[in-house]
């Protein structure tokens, strides 16, 4: 099922709720299942400039050991929308919000193995099966690290926010670095 796919069937069953209190109700429900709390402290953790930090790091690492897999493409008003906003807020609810989420309602996920959780490690696992649709195989394994680092954000702040803020500005990069690089 595509993420667009899950979103217009979540908005449409949120517009067939008939009771203004049961639609709030469910608008809460919603909020504290995909972590879409107001938890802002991550702002004034060095933990985030430091994740902010190595997006375009590595990227440049990448874009010099590996100038080939790189192309420029054309950008669009579009196509920036969709990479820097659509996609990390649709990716970051569905696999950090939700999947991670619902695993948290298991203990076994709630371990940790090198500093990440269990549940982190199987969703970044999932989140690169996920690339492989629409990347090449060097494209789609790249993502795991980042992948753990957006999921590490979302066990420490039991919040998606970090993480969504964190793949728009990767994405960002992944765009707008390869222009003024190559």
């Amino acid at each position: 099922m595509s993420h667009q796919t899950v979103l217009f069937f979540t908005l449409h069953f949120l517009m067939q709720i008939e009771n203004w209190d049961k639609k709030l109700m469910y608008k809460n429900y919603l909020l504290s299942e995909l972590a879409l709390k107001n938890n802002w402290h991550f702002l004034k953790e060095k933990w985030f400039y430091l994740a902010l930090a190595l997006a375009p790091l590595s990227l440049l690492i990448s874009l010099l050991w590996f100038p080939q897999v790189f192309s420029v493409f054309k950008i669009t008003l579009i196509t920036f929308i969709i990479m820097v906003i659509w996609q990390p807020l649709i990716e970051e609810l569905f696999f950090r919000g939700l999947i991670q989420g619902k695993f948290y309602h298991y203990n076994w996920f709630m371990k940790t193995q090198i500093g990440f959780s269990r549940a982190n490690w199987l969703v970044s696992l999932l989140f690169v099966a996920a690339h492989l649709f629409y990347h090449p195989l060097f494209w789609a394994l790249a993502v795991f690290l980042p992948s753990l680092i957006l999921g590490w954000f979302r066990d420490h702040y039991q919040s998606v926010v970090p993480a969504i803020l964190l793949h728009a500005l990767y994405n960002a990069s992944f765009i707008v670095m390869p222009i003024f690089l190559l």
